[in-house]
């Protein structure tokens, strides 16, 4: 099988949809031999700041001499990038390798099973590969980010892991997880094993705090909830803070929000050091946090005209986004293009980020589920005096640089927001 091959196949397997459960993956990963019960896991699940999460955990355990393998979704540039040991994406050879594998093990699965068996999902597919990989490349420990909720997740097809971690929790994805925080909060408690480790994001939402610390009782598991942090200095170059014992951290990513998943970060690998063994010096959580970078999260991928890409898609992302231009931009003409997917609470996510731009360019991202252009500007212009229609994304991006050239004060900045899909191949 070619790399070519390999992605075409994976992809095919959309039309399986986005199925909940385990029978297909327990089914599928025993076919495989089970190697993710030969991996040393720390499971990251929540509705924002998984994947900031995870990078900050991989790069303080690469710090302290470690082989780490991580696991995300979804990918912004190439498909590669869910799969990564020490930050390098998996090659093409290992995932055609990988996935003709798994491919074997399904053809079987699919040929031996009953007219009830159904045919893994792509996420099912891509988890398979990932943890397959992992093991095939003596990887010391996996940072595994779950797709979706947390108790019927493919990823949670894992044995107890190591440490569990619950980054912040708010609405998404409910028409799978539960139209409440409680019934969104319950599936992520999944994660959660008997005797096990949860490590919580410290500025939790306060109904999601009480239900995981109910669960790890009920489990008689260890429930972290660390202090809050202390932000020294913050620009649009990166932040300083302290947290606990640790005095003058530096993060390179940007927004008060990643302080918070910095220090879950942080709590996450002193759970290792104090409970499992792990050797990681103080030496190595400085290191790991200040190289640590993550595309697509307020990311600066232009200085002239000051350009800024953020994948913010629901409500409590957004909010954060939406904070983080009135505190690092206050003084810019701010251009915000925007587009999202329709299955979103849109509608609030556009209010916000309209009412923080100077001018609002309404865009579609390149995904069959997205909201019109027309639909994101009806919305926009009532909360923006200044909005302005660009069906494709690179069309919008031209528009942005033709405002922000013609600006009368030299100070623009551009902002892309409001879908990974919209912010996938900017850099």
């Amino acid at each position: 099988m070619t790399y070519e091959q390999a992605i075409d196949y994976i992809h095919s397997t959309l039309k399986f949809g986005s199925v909940l459960g385990l029978d297909n993956i327990r089914e599928l990963m025993g076919r495989l031999g089970n190697p993710q019960k030969q991996l040393k896991i720390i499971h990251v699940g929540g509705t924002n700041g998984k994947g900031s999460t995870c990078a900050f955990i991989t790069q303080i355990l690469m710090s302290a001499g470690f082989s780490v393998g991580m696991f995300i979704s979804p990918y912004l540039h190439e498909f590669n990038e869910r799969i990564q040991i020490n930050r390098e994406n998996i090659s093409a050879a290992d995932l055609a390798a990988c996935t003709a594998r798994v491919k074997s093990a399904i053809d079987e699965m699919m040929a031996e099973g009953n007219e009830d068996t159904q045919h893994p999902t792509e996420f099912e597919i891509v988890t398979a590969i990932g943890l397959l990989h992992f093991f095939e490349q003596n990887c010391d420990y996996v940072v595994l980010e779950v797709g979706m909720g947390g108790n019927l997740d493919a990823t949670n097809v894992i044995d107890a892991p190591y440490v569990s971690v619950a980054t912040s929790m708010s609405f998404d994805h409910m028409e799978h997880l539960g139209y409440t925080i409680e019934e969104i909060t319950s599936t992520v408690c999944g994660i959660i094993k008997p005797g096990g480790i949860l490590v919580c994001y410290p500025m939790q939402n306060p109904t999601s705090a009480r239900i995981f610390e109910e669960d790890c009782m009920e489990k008689d598991a260890i429930f972290i909830l660390p202090d809050e942090p202390e932000i020294r200095d913050m620009d649009i170059y990166g932040t300083t803070f302290d947290y606990d014992r640790y005095k003058n951290l530096k993060i390179r990513l940007l927004g008060e929000h990643q302080v918070y998943n910095a220090t879950t970060a942080i709590a996450a690998i002193e759970a290792l050091r104090n409970h499992w063994s792990v050797d990681v010096t103080p030496d190595a959580v400085y290191a790991g946090l200040e190289q640590t970078a993550f595309a697509g999260r307020f990311e600066v991928i232009n200085d002239n005209p000051l350009t800024i890409i953020d994948g913010a898609h629901n409500v409590d992302s957004v909010n954060m986004f939406a904070n983080g231009v009135e505190e690092y931009l206050a003084d810019y003409n701010r251009i915000i293009v925007m587009g999202m997917l329709s299955d979103k609470e849109y509608e609030e996510c556009i209010k916000k980020v309209a009412q923080v731009a100077d001018i609002f360019i309404a865009t579609t991202p390149d995904n069959p589920r997205a909201l019109t252009a027309d639909a994101i500007a009806a919305i926009a212009g009532e909360h923006c005096e200044n909005v302005v229609i660009a069906p494709d994304k690179w069309e919008a991006i031209e528009l942005a640089n033709d405002y922000a050239a013609d600006s009368d004060d030299d100070n623009s900045a551009i902002c892309v927001c409001g879908s990974l899909y919209l912010i996938s191949g900017l850099e």
